[in-house]
């Protein structure tokens, strides 16, 4: 093979190579990204459903308390104790942290879904990123091919290579001369 031909032959060995790596990195970034669309996606499916959630806990807890406000009533009731007094003051603090719970819980499914939808955000952002990554890694592989060709066509210039002459060299000091 001739100096030419093998000259072309190593810049296209090295550029494809470089090209080859490349797309690999470029797919791995858009696998990436298409992963985090995924549980992007999941994670606000999540974040609905700790509302439906919240929501359905909610509604038990009220119930709840309205079956045990109702047996208090009807146990002092029964016991022909009113709702006057001491009794009517237990009754209104036992309403006071029923309200409280139920606001508790509420605020607790709404931290929780808020978590969710910021982690959505930003694995969503995630995925924005690995797609300018794909597309990073593909210009990189030009760049990176011209590089090496250009690499390897320096190379066998200075081995002599090209057209079959050798390089020319340069001497200096004592008694050289430099071109």
């Amino acid at each position: 093979m001739s100096g030419g031909a093998a000259l072309i032959a190593m810049m296209a060995l090295s550029a494809t190579s470089t090209m080859v790596a490349a797309e690999a990195q470029a797919r791995q970034a858009e696998s990436a990204s298409d992963a985090a669309k995924y549980n992007a996606a999941v994670e606000k499916q999540n974040a609905d459903l700790a509302l439906t959630q919240g929501a359905a806990e909610e509604g038990r807890l009220k119930r709840q308390h309205r079956a045990a406000n109702a047996e208090f009533r009807a146990s002092t009731g029964g016991l022909g104790i009113g709702l006057t007094g001491s009794a009517l003051d237990l009754y209104h603090d036992n309403l006071k942290r029923q309200d409280l719970e139920v606001r508790d819980l509420r605020y607790g499914t709404l931290l929780q879904s808020r978590g969710l939808l910021a982690d959505a955000e930003l694995t969503r952002f995630q995925g924005k990123a690995q797609k300018v990554a794909a597309r990073n890694a593909r210009v990189g592989g030009v760049i990176g091919a011209g590089a090496s060709a250009m690499t390897a066509y320096g190379t066998y210039g200075k081995a002599g290579m090209l057209g079959g002459r050798p390089a020319a060299t340069a001497t200096t000091g004592a008694g050289g001369t430099a071109p």
